[in-house]
C-alpha cells in the first residue's frame, strides 16, 4: 500500500514559506564563492546523489505525460498524430507537469542534505550557523523547532564547558557534545607546579 512520505507536508511548507529558496540561493552563492564552508561541506552539497535521481524520474514521467496528452488530443479533439497542434498540446501538458514534479521531488530529496549541513552531527560549523540564522526567519514551525533544538543543544554545551573550566573538560566530554577539536591545555600541571613552588618558598623562609 502506498503512503505519503513522512515529511512531505513539512517540505511543502518550506517551499511555500520561501525557506527552501533562501537556503538554496545561499548554498549556490557559497559554492560559487566559498567563504565559510569546508571542502567536505562543499562536496556534500554538490554530490549528485543528493538530487539527481528525482530529476531523472521526473523527466521520464514527463515524457510519458507528453504522449498521454497527445493521445487525449487525438481521442477527444480530433487531432492527427503528427499535426503541430498535437505536438504543442503534448508540450503544454508535459512542461508544467515536469516543472512541478521536478521541483517538489528534487527539493524533498535535497532537503535531507541541507538538514545534515545545517545541523551537522560531528560538530557545529561557520556555514551551518550562517544558514541556520538565515533560515530561522522563514522556516515553518517544524523546521524552526528542529533548528532551534540543535542551536540550543550546542549553546548548552558551550555554557557547560565555561562553567567547568578548561582544566576540567576532558576530550571525551567534548566528543560527546559534538564539538570539533577538544579543550585547551589543561591547567592541572600548572596548579601542581604552583603548589610545589609555594612549598619550597615556605621552606626557604623558615630557614
Amino acid at each position: 500500500m502506498l503512503s505519503r512520505p513522512q515529511k512531505f507536508g513539512q517540505r511543502m511548507r518550506e517551499l511555500s514559506s520561501g525557506y527552501a529558496f533562501a537556503e538554496i540561493r545561499a548554498v549556490r552563492e557559497e559554492l560559487a564563492r566559498p567563504t565559510d564552508s569546508t571542502e567536505a561541506e562543499r562536496a556534500k552539497l554538490q554530490d549528485p546523489r543528493g538530487f539527481a535521481a528525482p530529476l531523472v524520474t521526473s523527466a521520464l514521467s514527463a515524457g510519458g505525460v507528453f504522449y498521454l496528452g497527445r493521445c487525449i488530443g487525438i481521442a477527444r479533439c480530433g487531432h492527427q498524430a503528427h499535426q503541430p497542434r498535437n505536438l504543442v498540446l503534448g508540450v503544454c501538458v508535459a512542461v508544467p507537469y515536469f516543472a512541478v514534479i521536478a521541483c517538489t521531488t528534487t527539493y524533498y530529496k535535497y532537503a535531507d542534505v541541507l538538514d545534515s549541513v545545517l545541523c551537522p552531527a560531528d560538530g557545529d560549523t561557520n556555514l551551518a550557523r550562517r544558514l541556520r540564522a538565515l533560515g530561522l526567519r522563514l522556516a515553518p514551525s517544524e523546521t524552526s523547532t528542529f533548528l532551534l533544538r540543535y542551536t540550543i543543544r550546542h549553546i548548552d554545551g558551550i555554557v557547560a564547558v565555561a562553567e567547568r573550566g578548561p582544566g576540567d573538560a576532558s576530550p571525551e566530554y567534548f566528543g560527546s557534545r559534538g564539538f570539533v577539536g577538544g579543550p585547551g591545555p589543561s591547567r592541572a600541571p600548572a596548579r601542581a607546579s604552583d603548589a610545589e613552588g609555594a612549598t619550597a618558598e615556605g621552606s626557604a623562609r623558615s630557614l
